[in-house]
């Protein structure tokens, strides 16, 4: 986790000694965003921001997703669509509707808009479910 150019560069400079603190996690908290210190140069000020981003973007991509869900379930829907559309929809869900492309583009944002190969920092997104998501009674079912 965190800066791998550096670490090459200069083994042993980087200390991998983390900052740790507990908190607990509320109904209303619908993720956790942990990142390594690169991706908080700018303080307390660019956490807020990428909290703020991460809670618009997501709420998108969920709402894109069913959306995309709810025409690949449809039998009737999904006759009238081409076979090219029907395999567009898909990649769409499997690549830009998904949590991976939303932390993709929150990094390029924390890199200042740059694509990074090897960002200086790393990112890790933990969704929790509210307690009246099916996945999460089925969960609590099951154990």
């Amino acid at each position: 986790l965190g800066d791998g150019a550096a670490k090459r560069a200069a083994p042993g400079v980087l200390l991998p000694t983390p900052d740790v603190s507990s908190f607990d996690i509320s109904a209303a908290q619908r993720f956790v965003l942990l990142g390594s210190s690169g991706a908080w140069k700018g303080g307390a000020a660019a956490g807020e921001t990428a909290v703020q981003k991460l809670s618009a973007e997501l709420a998108r991509m969920d709402a894109r997703r069913n959306e995309i869900a709810a025409m690949l379930s449809d039998d009737s829907r999904l006759a009238l669509l081409a076979a090219g559309r029907v395999n567009a929809l898909q990649r769409e869900r499997d690549e830009r509707a998904c949590e991976g492309a939303v932390l993709a583009d929150l990094s390029r944002s924390l890199a200042g808009g740059k694509q990074l190969a090897d960002p200086p920092f790393a990112l890790l997104l933990v969704r929790t479910l509210p307690p009246d998501d099916r996945a999460a009674v089925a969960l609590h079912a099951a154990s």
